[in-house]
């Protein structure tokens, strides 16, 4: 059998461990961090209930699921 010597066996173990923790790490790309949004103001979303109330309508067929996402806001609105 062949003899490998202690230095070199901590020298690819910590080559081994280093990459391994580089591939297994998470990944942040360009050091750019997700933030949250800020909330509309109550007046912006007044305006949308008050233009696009009723949403029957077929002129809003594609633009339905956009103004009900802003509806995660209303409670937000009621409020004030």
């Amino acid at each position: 059998m062949d003899y490998i010597d202690e230095n070199r066996l901590q020298e690819k173990s910590r080559r081994r461990q280093q990459s391994q923790t580089k591939h297994y790490s998470d990944k942040r790309r360009f050091g750019f961090i997700d933030i949250e949004k800020e909330d509309l103001p109550p007046e912006h979303i007044r305006k949308i209930i008050r233009d696009r109330g009723d949403m029957t309508n077929k002129k809003f067929h594609h633009d339905k699921h956009i103004f009900l996402g802003a509806l995660k806001y209303m409670p937000h609105v009621i409020l004030k």
